[in-house]
């Protein structure tokens, strides 16, 4: 609710000060940014959920070690990872509390979460349970797995790095020069902002840019 207001208040005062076909162009921008805004905090968040999983697993896999059950070692886990890990493993254990089966609240968070690793784990738990066998062994292998496969996304990652850094640079630059000709020649940009036929230019520009992003993004982005 308290985005919608904040756009409207922006498109009001774009059409009082810029007029109407600004304000239209800022009703389609600001949701597109704020909608940018919460997937990258979100996208952010499971990262880190992933980064930490092996951790968690070690921790889980030596309460089991202790002697504890499988509840109990989601609770120490709960109490003793770091965030977000913590916080999502406390919604879980108390949705067990509440009745609902361990297989399926784990389940849940590996949606929630989006991680294929946290995916392995759950399954290596159900089958346990089906077939029995020693738990803290099981996770102790997929924690080594995931951290292979950490390894390898990092190096992709530093090996892609000069292709991410030459998007950014190509979507940052046409704002660049935007702000230094505001400054140094308020002129020059005078008629995109002056007339219907500006606005549909600017429009076009900003349509191609996101599409030349989301191309970049494409490129540079690894397929794993």
């Amino acid at each position: 609710m308290g985005v919608i207001v904040g756009d409207l208040v922006i498109v009001a005062l774009a059409s009082v000060l810029l007029g109407p076909f600004a304000g239209l162009l800022l009703l389609v921008i600001v949701p597109l940014l704020a909608r940018l805004v919460i997937d990258t905090l979100a996208r952010l968040r499971r990262k880190k959920f992933t980064d930490q999983l092996p951790e968690t697993l070690q921790i889980l896999a030596g309460t089991l070690r202790a002697g504890h059950g499988l509840s109990q070692g989601i609770d120490t886990v709960s109490r003793e990872a770091e965030s977000p890990t913590a916080e999502e493993i406390r919604r879980a254990a108390v949705e067990m509390r509440l009745g609902r089966d361990l297989v399926e609240s784990l389940s849940s968070l590996a949606d929630r979460m989006e991680s294929e690793d946290f995916r392995w784990v759950v399954q290596a738990i159900e089958i346990q349970r089906d077939v029995g066998g020693d738990l803290a062994e099981v996770l102790d292998s997929v924690a080594s797995t995931i951290r292979d496969r950490t390894r390898i996304r990092r190096q992709v990652a530093a090996l892609s790095a000069e292709g991410r850094m030459s998007a950014w640079v190509l979507m940052i630059l046409p704002f660049g020069l935007a702000g230094v000709m505001a400054v140094t020649n308020k002129a020059y940009l005078s008629p995109l902002f002056g007339s219907a036929k500006g606005y549909k230019l600017l429009a076009v520009g900003v349509a191609l840019l996101v599409v030349g992003g989301l191309w970049l993004r494409r490129i540079v982005k690894p397929i794993f």
